[in-house]
């Protein structure tokens, strides 16, 4: 046996540095390529305008998507209507003269039958096109106010974020001004806990500007997880429409052309129902082969039916009352869709104004008092409960011209929702 090993080959192992480093080599490969880092790559944050959001809206949005598919369906619809019926034959063996028959009908919509349900089914095709245009307003409409959510969150965010930086340094001109034996033990520990809640207050605002961008990702057709950033800020129109020029807005409306195709489809059922009051005609053709009696012939038959559609009065009068009932519903959405108009432009003015009074004459002295106040306090000629006032004015203030700004981007979104177009 020691023979049989002396001859043994001799196996040689790397050292243990090499075998260190190949293990790092595999777990950085490993690292590199796992599912977690691509994961990381796919959350990256992605700052996104509103005009880019309304953008992706239109080619995306899955409602749009949707409504899309479904026209596509109801186009295909036409062509199933105008199908003629499938022939009908008949086959058989009897016992009497004749071996083997056969009869072969075919129903022949001769009056008009095929075309007008063809109309109707394009009728209702267009219905569904239009309902294109309106599923990209909605859209449009669902992905503003997302959207201004996200920047509300966003720059409410940034003002925490700012009231806590400016608690920090009143905490630290307590805490020197206690050194120094100018301010008692109270402030300090009172503006310590007014900057731990500040803390506090802005991790809160991060966790709910993180849902407003989950909600904003899934209106605009991307993952959950993707992390959006508001860019920008929201619309404003400088001269809204006048009174005097809505009444154009209405004609023209997605929601207006889509009930007047609505409309069209009322009466081509009409005329479709009419003409199936027509008689649908069939053709029979039949044959007895290789009778037994003598002498051997073959027997051939050619018969005409048809159907009569005594009973069929109803279905035109139900057509002609849905019609009507069209009708009346057409006018009713043109009286909603002026006073929408209407109120819609109020409410956006009244908010530019609120906007206009908060940015251009509250705020700048708010910002003026605040720095004032912070600037006496650390002078020691103002106390710390009129310089937290001020404190708490200014951020007021800041969270009014914010909400005012998205109380405007919001106004707008439905002004122009119900506009029926982008101002």
């Amino acid at each position: 046996m020691a023979g049989c090993m002396a001859h043994s080959p001799t196996v040689r192992r790397p050292p243990p540095h090499a075998r260190l480093s190949w293990h790092l080599f595999v777990m950085c490969l490993l690292c590199l390529t796992s599912p977690r880092s691509a994961a990381a790559q796919e959350t990256a944050t992605v700052a996104i305008s509103l005009p880019a959001a309304l953008q992706v809206t239109e080619r995306a949005a899955p409602d749009v998507l949707v409504a899309a598919a479904r026209a596509t369906s109801a186009r295909a619809e036409v062509a199933v209507a105008g199908m003629f019926p499938n022939p009908r034959l008949t086959m058989g063996a009897a016992s009497g003269s004749a071996v083997v028959y056969g009869n072969l009908f075919i129903a022949l919509p001769l009056f008009g039958q095929r075309r007008t349900a063809m109309e109707a089914a394009g009728a209702q095709a267009r219905v569904v096109a239009a309902g294109v245009d309106v599923a990209r307003l909605d859209a449009r409409l669902a992905v503003t106010l997302a959207w201004i959510d996200l920047w509300l969150m966003t720059g409410q965010a940034q003002i925490a974020r700012d009231n806590a930086a400016r608690r920090e340094r009143l905490l630290e001109t307590a805490r020197v001004r206690f050194d120094e034996g100018g301010a008692p033990r109270l402030e300090v520990l009172r503006l310590d806990t007014d900057a731990r809640r500040a803390r506090a207050e802005v991790a809160a605002l991060d966790g709910q500007q993180a849902a407003a961008a989950a909600r904003l990702a899934v209106l605009l057709g991307q993952p959950a997880t993707q992390l959006l950033e508001a860019q920008g800020e929201p619309r404003s129109v400088s001269s809204p429409p006048v009174l005097a020029g809505l009444e154009a807005l209405v004609v023209d409306h997605p929601v207006v052309r889509r009930a007047q195709a609505l409309l069209g489809v009322a009466d081509a059922i009409v005329v479709r129902e009419r003409r199936a009051r027509w008689p649908l005609i069939g053709v029979q053709v039949g044959a007895n082969l290789f009778e037994r009696q003598p002498p051997p012939a073959n027997d051939f038959s050619v018969a005409l039916s048809m159907d009569l559609p005594f009973f069929s009065a109803p279905l035109v009068t139900r057509a002609e009352a849905s019609r009507g009932a069209a009708r009346v519903e057409f006018d009713a959405l043109l009286a909603q869709l002026r006073a929408a108009l209407v109120s819609a432009r109020a409410e956006y003015l009244a908010t530019e104004l609120r906007y206009a009074a908060q940015v251009e004459e509250v705020l700048p002295a708010a910002r003026e008092a605040a720095d004032l106040a912070a600037e006496a306090y650390r002078s020691g000629g103002l106390d710390l409960t009129g310089t937290l006032a001020a404190e708490q004015v200014l951020s007021d203030t800041r969270l009014a011209v914010v909400r005012a700004t998205a109380d405007r981007g919001r106004a707008l979104g439905l002004f122009e929702h119900a506009a029926g177009r982008m101002l």
